[in-house]
């Protein structure tokens, strides 16, 4: 077992997004957004969810390439839950992300993990979550296949519920978020309900509809005891301020449900790159689950 999977405390890696640019649109919420990031406005938000995670993590921090505009989001490889020492590098289908991966395997290397290639297409920690011992919820179709889902799942000896997700939910992060040993937020308005299913008998299932998975209930990361969320609650008004008051009501019922707290930071620049707070880091190490 590696250093990281003894060490007795949550490891993750993020990349300043020095370079993050939305010239290259390659989702659907990026068709639709025709303002400009603000590098500036999004570094200053960046920086302060990174002074979050670390108040109880380690961060590694990846270079920021000039020519990889999606850098910052963390979704080029996932570390297994059940096998600590194995990295799965991303394949990724996307315009602008291929390199990434590159990016992300000299870190893994030399932090000492066996390093594997995902055949076309995987997107890493976004579309692979673990429930419980080798058992998986893996999301397939804009981004991964459910062919490579499979092939890996064979590969290094897991179990996988296939989730189809969908063009503008097209990370399984934005459909499932697993909150504690006991507890799973799943957009059930999103995901058939045979895979709805599937989950609820291995985990508790605490439903989320539509419109809290497109405001990111489930695009939360958990830090121990505290889940963080982005929210811009503030800058928004009327019914989109409704909406998103909604969500954040309920995650914070549900996260006092598990005996957690949460911490909303503003990422507001990152939507537009359709990015919310889980696109920002990924586990080195599965200690943020205790």
């Amino acid at each position: 077992m590696s250093w990281l999977a003894r060490l007795q405390k949550p490891a993750f890696v993020m990349c300043p997004p020095v370079y993050l640019s939305n010239k290259i649109r390659n989702n659907k919420w990026m068709e639709e957004d025709n303002s400009t990031i603000n590098v500036g406005r999004a570094l200053f938000q960046w920086n302060n969810l990174y002074e979050l995670m670390t108040t109880d993590a380690i961060v590694y921090l990846l270079a920021p390439n000039p020519n990889l505009q999606d850098q910052t989001y963390i979704n080029s490889f996932v570390v297994l839950a059940h096998e600590p020492d194995i990295a799965i590098l991303s394949n990724f289908r996307a315009a602008g992300r291929a390199g990434e991966e590159r990016e992300a395997a000299s870190l893994l290397t030399r932090l000492g993990f066996k390093v594997f290639q995902a055949p076309p297409y995987f997107e890493g920690y976004p579309c692979l979550k673990w429930i419980h011992d080798n058992i998986y919820v893996a999301g397939y179709g804009e981004r991964s296949t459910l062919k490579t889902q499979r092939y890996l799942a064979e590969a290094f000896d897991y179990k996988i519920i296939p989730v189809k997700t969908s063009p503008y939910l097209y990370h399984l992060d934005c459909l499932f978020f697993r909150l504690s040993d006991e507890y799973a937020i799943v957009a059930v308005d999103d995901i058939p309900k045979e895979a709805v299913k599937a989950i609820s008998r291995e985990i508790e299932v605490l439903p989320a509809d539509h419109n809290d998975a497109m405001q990111g209930i489930c695009n939360s990361i958990r830090l121990r005891r505290i889940v963080i969320n982005a929210s811009n609650e503030d800058e928004l008004e009327g019914e989109e301020r409704k909406i998103e008051v909604a969500k954040n009501e309920k995650l914070k019922r549900y996260a006092e449900l598990a005996g957690m707290e949460v911490v909303f930071v503003n990422l507001s620049e990152f939507l537009k790159s359709g990015a919310l707070a889980s696109c920002l880091v990924a586990p080195l190490n599965y200690r943020h689950e205790e």
